[in-house]
């Protein structure tokens, strides 16, 4: 069974490589995340693309076999952003994002 989730709750809240931005020093991004899902017939064709609440795009495929799959120290790896991996990790209600 695949599940593809798209919840941005806590988008917004990301802290970006040790630094949570103030919602006056991103006055053009980061206030809204955004996230599709594009479903195909089969799940290879299942994609999920948007934009971090950091203001880079992503984009993350059901057929990529590193999507979903968690780090030694831990990340979820969510998807792609250009040619780096988007990392993400909480503590509860903490949100941590990185490129890796």
């Amino acid at each position: 069974v695949d599940a593809i989730t798209a919840d941005i709750t806590y988008a917004a809240m990301t802290d970006w490589d040790g630094k949570r931005e103030q919602e006056e020093d991103r006055p053009d991004r980061g206030r809204h995340a955004v996230c599709e899902v594009l479903l195909g017939p089969g799940p290879e064709e299942a994609r999920v693309r948007g934009v971090l609440s950091s203001g880079l795009a992503y984009e993350a495929s059901l057929a990529d076999e590193v999507v979903g799959r968690r780090t030694a120290d831990g990340w979820r790896v969510k998807g792609w952003a250009g040619q780096k991996l988007v990392l993400s990790r909480n503590e509860k209600y903490t949100f941590y994002g990185r490129l890796a």
